[in-house]
């Protein structure tokens, strides 16, 4: 398993906790290099939460539950 699929693993797992009852239709993860050559992981998700319990302002800790420790 790559580093990308271990993340996005990583991102469904703790999106499914923190938001149960949305469908998740795509994870994409990217790794890029900066101009001064710090790598950079871009995560996309794409979900469905027409009608169902979501609410945005619990996107700003997915940062944080989904860093390392």
């Amino acid at each position: 398993m790559n580093m990308s699929e271990k993340v996005a693993g990583v991102v469904r797992s703790v999106l499914a906790k923190v938001f149960p009852k949305i469908d998740i239709t795509s994870i994409n993860v990217s790794e890029h290099t900066d101009d001064t050559g710090d790598k950079i992981v871009e995560i996309q998700v794409v979900f469905d939460a027409a009608n169902k319990d979501f609410d945005p302002a619990l996107l700003r800790e997915l940062p944080r539950l989904i860093m390392p420790k």
